[in-house]
């Protein structure tokens, strides 16, 4: 349990990028999983899309960098998550707009 506590409170800016990369991915698993126990999938992820909800799931990451820039005070964790964040978001339009074609 003390590993386990020492290691949430690791102020690593390369242990927070992992958090930045590894949340947002059980975030879409999350929000994959709620939307399609919820009901129909045809009447819930047709219409949110998977744009949609890779974007929640990229936005999921103000959940950990709150707790650890607001609350812990840990701010080269918070530096990797914004590094993994901006990551994300880079590839995300990157992703997108081939496939709009734009």
């Amino acid at each position: 349990m003390n590993f386990i506590k020492q290691l949430i409170n690791k102020d690593n800016f390369f242990w927070g990028a992992l958090i930045g990369f590894v949340f947002p991915a059980l975030a879409f698993v999350l929000i994959r999983f709620i939307a399609s126990t919820a009901g129909n999938e045809q009447f819930i992820i047709k219409p949110l899309g998977y744009d949609s909800m890779q974007v929640y799931s990229i936005v999921a990451n103000l959940i950990p960098f709150r707790i650890y820039m607001v609350n812990k005070q840990l701010d080269r964790t918070g530096r990797g998550l914004i590094f993994a964040t901006f990551v994300l978001v880079i590839a995300y339009f990157i992703v997108f707009f081939q496939n709009k074609g734009i």
